[in-house]
């Protein structure tokens, strides 16, 4: 804890329908506390409730002193530090009367995995959904805060499937600058998705509902509506990812426009595109014969599709990467029942559909090449943006195929072997007896085939 503190306050009985005047108790404590109820806040008149408190007063003073010297130890948290003290802080301070509407927020919980989480919290709007406590009385806006994202680097994830790919935390270095721009086109994308996805929900109807309830409920109930009023999205998790650069991209499955049974190996490092396949004439004819092409990628858009594809099963599905704000009609007062506490979290689902299609990042292991990490792609996957990105990049790079000769020819891949799945993601199976043909076809390519110079 830091040296700041606020003073202990309490909220006498008022007169209904007044502003609750405020008495603090002088000797400010050595540290935030929670505050406990006097018996007299437990009333059964129109004084049960929580309202803000009004600037120029002396623990609306002593609130913001609070608040700021937070705010600053945030600042100097380092990427790698313990968040824990400050977190406790964090907590102690909603706890104090000028911050205990919060108590009745639905919200998703505060950051609790690293200092990058909270780093990322408090600048992403944390710190305007705890300040805006402080300024309801007067601004009547409402904050929606973001959701706490987890950070995924490489401390102490030595044994993590995409080890390769992670970086230290923070954000100095070299480590995943080039795929700088790569994030921001993911972010960019699935936040688009989103908005369009809530582009007809407004927080009017809110309004509107709220003020068919009881006055002293009506604040409550508006700012339960705005929960869902706030976009949420998909969002890759908060750090820098090296992009895949050795090994090959193997994805086994349906081509749904052809009706056919692929496998296809790409080359990280020379873009080189092999792909066989079988196709029947119709769902019920024999299995025709297998037919192999040739030729190159463009290695850039192709280790982004696969950098994608690996991280696609790190995403959270249903966060708010900012905060949202939003006015509080005039008819609605700014309270709050006293024991309405609400706690966090939120719920969500959705559909599956589309062809799977595994695949693997194989790196060459003793002279052959095995599985680093695998999954399964789903595409169109309806309501899996990340998923979705991952297929749009990747139909981007096969697009751009130059057909003919490939600078080089895949190396014994072993099947049995795809790489376990990112985290809980289930892994990919490439030793399925039907598609043998296709695994033969593909370790005989280079037969009478011509290979281009790299």
């Amino acid at each position: 804890m830091g040296s700041s503190s606020l003073a202990a306050c309490q909220t006498p009985a008022a007169p209904a329908r007044s502003i609750a005047a405020v008495t603090c108790v002088t000797g400010a404590p050595a540290q935030i506390a929670p505050v406990a109820l006097p018996p007299e806040a437990l009333s059964t008149d129109d004084d049960d409730v929580i309202r803000p408190c009004l600037p120029g007063t002396p623990e609306h003073t002593a609130a913001r002193s609070a608040f700021e010297a937070l705010s600053a130890r945030i600042d100097d948290l380092a990427g790698d530090g313990d968040p824990k003290p400050v977190k406790a802080e964090l907590e102690a301070l909603l706890e104090t009367p000028c911050f205990r509407l919060s108590a009745g927020d639905p919200h998703d919980g505060l950051p609790l995995s690293s200092a990058m989480s909270l780093k990322a919290w408090w600048n992403d709007g944390g710190r305007g959904w705890v300040e805006h406590y402080l300024e309801l009385a007067r601004a009547r806006q409402v904050v929606v805060p973001p959701t706490p994202r987890r950070a995924l680097t490489s401390m102490g994830t030595a044994k993590h499937a995409l080890a390769p790919l992670l970086c230290p935390p923070g954000e100095a270095g070299a480590c995943g600058r080039e795929t700088t721009g790569w994030a921001l086109r993911a972010d960019r994308a699935l936040d688009r998705r989103a908005r369009a996805l809530f582009a007809e929900t407004r927080e009017a109807s809110c309004a509107r509902e709220a003020a068919t309830a009881e006055p002293k409920d009506r604040y409550d109930g508006y700012r339960a509506c705005l929960e869902g009023v706030a976009p949420r999205r998909a969002a890759l998790p908060l750090g820098r990812f090296k992009a895949p650069k050795d090994g090959w991209l193997v994805i086994a499955g349906p081509q749904s426009r052809r009706g056919c049974e692929e496998i296809r190996a790409y080359d990280l490092v020379t873009g080189a595109a092999w792909t066989v396949s079988r196709c029947n004439a119709s769902s019920h004819a024999l299995a025709a014969g297998v037919t192999t092409t040739s030729g190159r990628l463009d290695v850039a858009p192709l280790r982004e599709a696969a950098w994608m594809i690996m991280l696609s099963s790190l995403a959270e599905t249903r966060v708010r990467t900012r905060s949202e704000s939003y006015e509080v009609p005039k008819e609605i007062p700014i309270q709050r029942p006293l024991l309405s506490v609400r706690g966090f979290g939120s719920s969500g689902g959705c559909g599956f559909g589309g062809h799977l299609r595994a695949w693997s990042w194989m790196r060459e292991r003793g002279g052959s090449v095995s599985g680093q990490v695998s999954g399964v792609l789903r595409w169109p996957s309806g309501c899996d943006d990340a998923e979705d990105h991952a297929a749009e990049l990747l139909e981007i790079a096969e697009g751009a195929i130059e057909p003919g000769c490939a600078p080089a020819a895949p190396p014994p891949i072993a099947w049995t072997s795809p790489g376990p799945g990112v985290e809980s993601a289930p892994p990919a199976l490439f030793d399925d007896p039907a598609p043998a043909p296709l695994r033969t076809a593909l370790a005989s390519v280079t037969a009478g085939r011509r290979l281009c110079a790299k």
